[in-house]
């Protein structure tokens, strides 16, 4: 059977696995695709059976009276893979084409359908998970108009499908956040991006409601965006849960603060001095972080470190605090175990920063002649650091039974002597910017104070 030029080279080009077989389905040709399927030489099996070279062939499938369609499973390469055979009889000798010269052959058109197959069953199984999800899923097209909402949606926003397939997507949007919905569409649909987000949404009763957003860009088959999926879920038993936990948790701050209070106050039961020298440092320590641009969680660590860092004073004698005289070196010793005193009483104590460590480190200096540890440099954390210069210039500003007060200025002039040595100057530098404000509204309030 000879083939016309033009017939052959449809057939040699063809990219499917292409046989022509005869009457009794002997191969009298294939294409390169058939012979890659095979993987001989295409010599090899001419003139054998086709149901020899791919066993699962039934002969009458190789002879139907008219064009026909199955599919087959061969394991090629060591690995199985689906395919469609079609099988086209040869027509009678006025109509057919030139490839054969006999009305009882063939032509056979192998294809591989496993990635079909695969993708398929693939789209089944999101389509399924699509319905059945408990989430929202909607998908809007360029335009904003909506075009697949899922159960989940419906539950969700409480619309029907044929409610709102069709609409606008700002239908759920409540009106204070369709400029931020507008912002994150053009996100995904020019950027391609895909967007995280916790937002509110609108749901029919027009009830806003809180949801954890995921919008993902929509393609075509040519790869092109033209449209979004936004996959919703409804936080609001979380988010009730969030506030609840916000409000134990302010509880449970106001209770720890009158707590950090009343121990301060304590401290002022036998020394007067003790409980206002504590409230003086707090004040100007937190003044001082703020210059610094610290967050509101150091401002908090710092403010109840400076309020209790002489907590440990309790276990010494009042008669050697309030001494008028130079104390002696075991006296002195006495006095300066109240850092230890003040961490043994304060480190179990669940604060939400480092107080129990500030109070242990506020009388370390940054050459290491500091104590109780002797520590140096970065070792000492920036909150012992502000609390240690504040304490230094409220302890010399203020009288003692030992000696008269020496003034803001002297206090002053002594820590920026030793700025970078035993102290932080970007400490100092900003006790001193706190101080020489235009209003002088802190430093004259803490004169005022130094003075009672």
């Amino acid at each position: 059977m000879g083939l016309d030029t033009r017939y052959r080279a449809i057939f040699k080009s063809l990219p499917q696995p292409a046989f022509v077989i005869d009457g009794r389905r002997r191969i009298l040709d294939c294409n390169g695709a058939a012979v890659r399927m095979l993987g001989v030489a295409p010599s090899c099996h001419i003139g054998d059976r086709l149901e020899t070279c791919l066993p699962g062939l039934e002969p009458d499938e190789l002879a139907p009276c008219g064009p026909t369609e199955f599919e087959r499973r061969w394991n090629m390469h060591g690995e199985e893979r689906h395919f469609r055979v079609r099988v086209a009889p040869v027509l009678e000798q006025e109509r057919r084409p030139p490839a054969v010269d006999s009305g009882n052959g063939a032509v056979v058109v192998i294809t591989d359908i496993t990635e079909r197959r695969r993708q398929l069953s693939e789209r089944l199984r999101l389509g399924a998970m699509v319905e059945f999800i408990d989430d929202a899923i909607v998908a809007f097209d360029g335009e904003g108009r909506i075009t697949a909402w899922n159960p989940g949606a419906e539950r969700t926003y409480g619309y029907r499908r044929d409610e709102v397939v069709g609409q606008d997507v700002m239908l759920l949007m409540p009106r204070d956040r369709k400029y931020e919905a507008v912002g994150l569409h053009d996100r995904v649909l020019r950027g391609g991006e895909t967007v995280r987000v916790e937002t509110l949404r609108r749901r029919a009763g027009g009830e806003v409601f809180p949801v954890s957003l995921t919008l993902s860009p929509v393609q075509d088959d040519a790869g092109r965006i033209v449209g979004v999926s936004a996959l919703a879920r409804d936080i609001t038993d979380r988010w009730r849960l969030q506030e609840a936990r916000a409000r134990h948790l302010g509880d449970l701050r106001g209770a720890l603060a009158g707590t950090v209070r009343a121990l301060s106050r304590a401290a002022g039961l036998r020394d007067s001095y003790t409980a206002l020298h504590q409230q003086r440092v707090a004040r100007l320590a937190v003044a001082v972080g703020q210059e610094l641009g610290m967050g509101a969680a150091s401002l908090e660590t710092l403010e109840t470190a400076s309020l209790l860092h002489d907590i440990g004073k309790v276990s010494i004698p009042a008669e050697v605090l309030v001494k008028p005289v130079k104390l002696t070196t075991l006296e002195m010793a006495l006095v300066r175990s109240h850092v230890e005193q003040g961490w043994e009483v304060l480190h179990d104590v669940p604060f939400s920063g480092p107080v129990a460590e500030v109070v242990y480190q506020h009388h370390e200096r940054l050459d290491g002649t500091g104590y109780p540890r002797g520590l140096r440099g970065d070792a000492i954390l920036q909150e012992a650091r502000i609390v240690t210069v504040c304490d230094v210039v409220e302890a010399m500003s203020s009288h003692r039974p030992y000696r008269p007060a020496l003034g803001v200025e002297v206090a002053l002039a002594e820590v920026e002597r030793h700025a970078g040595t035993r102290y932080a100057p970007e400490v100092v530098a900003a006790l001193r910017r706190v101080l020489d404000t235009p209003d002088g509204g802190l430093r004259r309030e803490l004169a005022e104070t130094f003075s009672d």
